[in-house]
Protein backbone atom coordinates (compact mmCIF):
# COMPACT_ATOMS: atom_id res chain seq x y z
CA UNK A 1 0.00 0.00 0.00
CA UNK A 2 2.87 2.32 0.84
CA UNK A 3 4.48 1.64 -2.55
CA UNK A 4 1.14 2.09 -4.29
CA UNK A 5 0.71 5.48 -2.65
CA UNK A 6 4.26 6.46 -3.58
CA UNK A 7 3.87 5.46 -7.22
CA UNK A 8 0.20 6.33 -7.64
CA UNK A 9 0.89 9.46 -9.73
CA UNK A 10 3.02 7.40 -12.15
CA UNK A 11 0.46 4.60 -12.19
CA UNK A 12 -2.31 7.09 -12.93
CA UNK A 13 -0.23 8.66 -15.72
CA UNK A 14 0.39 5.26 -17.28
CA UNK A 15 -3.26 4.29 -16.92
CA UNK A 16 -4.31 7.53 -18.60
CA UNK A 17 -1.76 6.94 -21.35
CA UNK A 18 -3.35 3.60 -22.24
CA UNK A 19 -6.79 5.16 -22.47
CA UNK A 20 -8.30 5.27 -19.01
CA UNK A 21 -9.09 8.26 -16.79
CA UNK A 22 -6.69 9.63 -14.18
CA UNK A 23 -8.32 8.14 -11.10
CA UNK A 24 -9.71 4.96 -12.63
CA UNK A 25 -6.80 2.69 -11.63
CA UNK A 26 -7.65 2.77 -7.93
CA UNK A 27 -11.21 1.73 -8.79
CA UNK A 28 -9.90 -1.01 -11.08
CA UNK A 29 -7.65 -2.22 -8.26
CA UNK A 30 -10.58 -2.21 -5.82
CA UNK A 31 -12.73 -4.09 -8.35
CA UNK A 32 -9.99 -6.71 -8.77
CA UNK A 33 -9.66 -7.15 -5.00
CA UNK A 34 -13.45 -7.47 -4.66
CA UNK A 35 -13.55 -10.07 -7.45
CA UNK A 36 -10.96 -12.19 -5.67
CA UNK A 37 -12.65 -11.77 -2.29
CA UNK A 38 -15.91 -12.99 -3.87
CA UNK A 39 -14.30 -16.30 -4.91
CA UNK A 40 -16.23 -19.21 -3.42
CA UNK A 41 -14.41 -21.08 -0.66
CA UNK A 42 -14.73 -24.83 -1.11
CA UNK A 43 -14.69 -27.24 1.77
CA UNK A 44 -11.96 -29.83 1.27
CA UNK A 45 -10.54 -31.02 -2.03
CA UNK A 46 -11.74 -29.53 -5.31
CA UNK A 47 -13.52 -32.03 -7.54
CA UNK A 48 -11.83 -31.95 -10.95
CA UNK A 49 -12.43 -33.66 -14.28
CA UNK A 50 -9.55 -34.53 -16.58
CA UNK A 51 -9.90 -32.91 -20.01
CA UNK A 52 -6.98 -34.30 -22.07
CA UNK A 53 -3.87 -32.61 -20.62
CA UNK A 54 -5.78 -30.05 -18.57
CA UNK A 55 -8.34 -30.20 -15.82
CA UNK A 56 -11.81 -28.72 -15.49
CA UNK A 57 -13.77 -28.13 -12.32
CA UNK A 58 -16.49 -30.72 -11.80
CA UNK A 59 -18.95 -27.97 -10.83
CA UNK A 60 -19.98 -25.93 -13.87
CA UNK A 61 -20.45 -22.80 -11.76
CA UNK A 62 -16.74 -22.94 -10.84
CA UNK A 63 -15.70 -23.58 -14.42
CA UNK A 64 -17.58 -20.41 -15.42
CA UNK A 65 -15.70 -18.21 -12.91
CA UNK A 66 -13.29 -15.53 -14.17
CA UNK A 67 -9.70 -16.74 -14.66
CA UNK A 68 -8.45 -14.88 -11.57
CA UNK A 69 -10.99 -16.63 -9.34
CA UNK A 70 -10.18 -20.03 -10.84
CA UNK A 71 -6.49 -19.41 -10.16
CA UNK A 72 -7.28 -18.52 -6.55
CA UNK A 73 -9.27 -21.75 -6.21
CA UNK A 74 -6.26 -23.71 -7.49
CA UNK A 75 -4.21 -22.42 -4.55
CA UNK A 76 -6.22 -24.61 -2.21
CA UNK A 77 -8.38 -23.64 0.76
CA UNK A 78 -5.57 -22.81 3.20
CA UNK A 79 -3.63 -20.60 0.79
CA UNK A 80 -6.84 -18.99 -0.46
CA UNK A 81 -7.71 -17.94 3.09
CA UNK A 82 -4.25 -16.39 3.52
CA UNK A 83 -4.50 -14.50 0.23
CA UNK A 84 -8.00 -13.27 1.01
CA UNK A 85 -6.89 -12.09 4.46
CA UNK A 86 -4.04 -10.14 2.86
CA UNK A 87 -6.42 -8.66 0.27
CA UNK A 88 -8.86 -7.57 3.00
CA UNK A 89 -5.97 -5.86 4.80
CA UNK A 90 -4.82 -4.10 1.62
CA UNK A 91 -8.36 -3.02 0.81
CA UNK A 92 -8.88 -1.61 4.29
CA UNK A 93 -5.63 0.33 4.09
CA UNK A 94 -6.48 1.72 0.65
CA UNK A 95 -9.94 2.77 1.82
CA UNK A 96 -8.54 4.54 4.87
CA UNK A 97 -6.31 6.80 2.74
Amino acid sequence: VRMFEEYQPLINDAYTEIGYGDDEFKQTLNDAIDLLLDTPEPEGALPLLRDSVTYQYAFSEWEQLPAAQKQLLRMGPDNMKKVKAALRNIKAQLESK
